[in-house]
C-alpha cells in the first residue's frame, strides 16, 4: 500500500520547511525542493535560457514592464518612465518631443489611415471639399 499523507501532516511539514513569508517550493536540475522568497514587485518567471526565479518588475534589462498609466489606449505611442510604460497620443508625443509644425495645411481623405486622419487639419468627405480646403486655406493667412 502506497504511503499516505494526512492533510495536516502536509500542512505540518511545509510549515517547518519555510523559513520567509511570500515564498514558493523550486526544483532546478535536481527532485530536491528549494525556497524561491518572491520579493516586493516581483513575479515569478522563467527568461530564456534561465531558471525559475523571481524576475523584476521594472525598464532595466531582463525585468518584466508594467503599464503606468491608467489610461492607456489602443493605438498610444510607449513612452518609458522610472515605473514602467505609459500610453501617450499622437498630440501627447509632439509636446513630449517638442515638434512644432511649420505653417502649413494638412488635408487627408476621410477614408485615410488613422494617423493621416489625426494629422489632418481638413478631412475630405467627398461633399463640398473645395469649400472645406478652401476655408482651411484662408484660415492660413
Amino acid at each position: 500500500m502506497p504511503y499516505q499523507m494526512t492533510v495536516p501532516k502536509v500542512r505540518s511539514i511545509i510549515k517547518d520547511y519555510f523559513t520567509s513569508a511570500q515564498t514558493i517550493l523550486t526544483s532546478i536540475l535536481s527532485k530536491d525542493p528549494e525556497e524561491l522568497v518572491i520579493g516586493e514587485q516581483r513575479i515569478v518567471g522563467r527568461l530564456t535560457g534561465g531558471d525559475v526565479a523571481a524576475i523584476a518588475i521594472g525598464i532595466a534589462d531582463n525585468n518584466i514592464l508594467q503599464v503606468d498609466h491608467a489610461s492607456s489606449a489602443d493605438n498610444d505611442y510607449a513612452k518609458f518612465t522610472a515605473a514602467g510604460i505609459e500610453g501617450r497620443s499622437y498630440t501627447e508625443v509632439q509636446t513630449d518631443l517638442d515638434v512644432v509644425r511649420s505653417v502649413s495645411l494638412v488635408v487627408a481623405a476621410s477614408d485615410g489611415t488613422t494617423l493621416e486622419t489625426t494629422q489632418a487639419d481638413t478631412l475630405c468627405t467627398g461633399a463640398n471639399d473645395d469649400v472645406d480646403i478652401n476655408a482651411a486655406s484662408d484660415a492660413l493667412s
